[in-house]
């Protein structure tokens, strides 16, 4: 099995991954005196695709390929693998390799180093993304994207979840006052308890109240997710669970709920308008934000498996191009087509200058000051972070379901990542958790 050691060069595929990394500094690919788009390097090919693998759905990979259209002559090869149906891990992870850059689930960036499927970016790279796009905004910035003290890729969007509501002046300070809330609107409500979202919305919850032995214990792995601060959030997952109008919705339903009058609130992010709305042009409330009561003594925020990460793959052979693509969907300002056309991508970025374009919604600003003041807990995100991912999911789901209670749901979990860390190596599980700095 490759290593997952930075440090290890002993492979040839290493090499090659290093060799391609030296290419982004030598090429001129983030190099501070990299020809602009105007003057490049004649040796340049604009006429070959640039190969891309996203994560996600065909509608989202062609909203991508024709936004990019219209700023850009290179054309996009795009092939579109869901990470959240099963068996897809294979098949993402031999696609990146054969791509130039790859959009995908953040909880796979594990998977991918562990694989050696994609490069750490140099901070040539980095800057001169930021000098083009504007900085990240801080939480992406300091605690997303990064392994053993090096950026592995840039967020393409970040949506935390949220209390989406009718009322602009809602706050709530714990999670009773949110229970209590939602027996207000009787049975008018939702959270993102579908299948791949519950563990999402379980994770979200933790993450917001337990500062402390954070999944795992950081010196022998062991789960911690069975202990009695765990299965308290279960508890009172499922007890609002009660109060939904169903527990099959997604952000998606919930919020387009919303926003035509359906549900009176819920958890959820904004996402386009669907076509499950009866009218486009039909009018709709508008759908205040306000942060999902946080119990830690820290700004703390939760970015779900779902947020998209853009990587440099191993097999590019277009550093140049990569780059300008990833600095491009990094750097996506809020009113752009693609931002309303695409359930994950979003804003990551503060733009270099003012730009001409719609205001911003309750949620966008809600989520722009929150992205700029809290640092991100990360998801158990080791090589097969999502098979963690797929057995709390599970779990949750049979336990919202009534198939289980709380505690042996969580039992059930514990014993699962156990087993997964065992199977793939309990001392390279172990350091990966420490360097994904927890």
């Amino acid at each position: 099995m490759p290593s997952f050691d930075h440090g290890s060069h002993r492979n040839l595929n290493r090499r090659h991954a290093i060799g391609i990394l030296s290419a982004l500094a030598v090429t001129g690919c983030g190099s501070s005196s990299e020809p602009t788009p105007d003057n490049k390097p004649s040796g340049e090919r604009r006429d070959v695709p640039l190969r891309i693998v996203f994560d996600g759905s065909e509608d989202d990979a062609a909203a991508i390929r024709r936004a990019y259209g219209t700023e850009a002559e290179q054309s996009l090869q795009i092939t579109a693998i869901d990470s959240s149906q099963a068996g897809q891990i294979e098949s993402i992870i031999d696609a990146v390799r054969n791509s130039d850059v790859a959009i995908v689930s953040h909880a796979l960036i594990g998977t991918l180093i562990a694989n050696e499927t994609i490069v750490d970016i140099n901070q040539e790279v980095l800057d001169d993304i930021a000098s083009n796009h504007g900085p990240l905004l801080p939480a992406l910035e300091h605690s997303f994207g990064r392994y053993d003290g090096l950026r592995w890729g840039v967020a393409a969007g970040a949506k935390p979840l949220a209390v989406l509501s009718l009322d602009p002046d809602l706050t709530l300070e714990n999670w009773a006052d949110y229970h209590t809330w939602l027996g207000d609107k009787k049975g008018k409500s939702g959270e993102p308890l579908a299948t791949s979202w519950a563990a999402n919305s379980f994770l979200n919850r933790c993450a917001l109240t337990i500062d402390r032995a954070w999944l795992f214990d950081r010196l022998t792995l062991k789960a911690q997710i069975n202990q009695p601060e765990y299965v308290e959030q279960l508890q009172a997952l499922l007890a609002d669970s009660k109060l939904y109008a169903s527990t099959e919705m997604t952000p998606a339903m919930i919020y387009n709920g919303i926003r035509q009058g359906e549900l009176k609130g819920g958890i959820a992010f904004q996402t386009p308008i669907t076509a499950a709305a009866p009218d486009a042009s039909a009018e709709f409330f508008d759908v205040s934000a306000t942060a999902c009561p946080n119990e830690t003594e820290t700004e703390r925020l939760w970015l779900g498996r779902q947020t998209l990460i853009a990587c440099v793959s191993t097999g590019c052979r277009q550093t140049e191009a990569s780059r300008r693509f990833v600095g491009w969907i990094s750097g996506t300002p809020s009113h752009s087509t693609l931002t309303q056309q695409t359930e994950l991508v979003s804003p990551t970025r503060t733009p270099r200058e003012s730009t001409v374009g719609g205001q911003l919604t309750g949620y966008a600003r809600w989520a722009k000051e929150q992205l700029n003041t809290s640092l991100v807990v990360s998801g158990p995100w080791l090589p097969n972070g999502t098979e963690y991912y797929q057995v709390l999911d599970d779990q949750v789901r049979r336990c919202i379901g009534g198939e289980t209670d709380p505690q042996a749901a969580l039992n059930q979990v514990a014993e699962r990542w156990n087993e997964i860390s065992d199977r793939n190596g309990i001392e390279k599980q172990t350091a990966a958790w420490k360097k994904l700095d927890v």
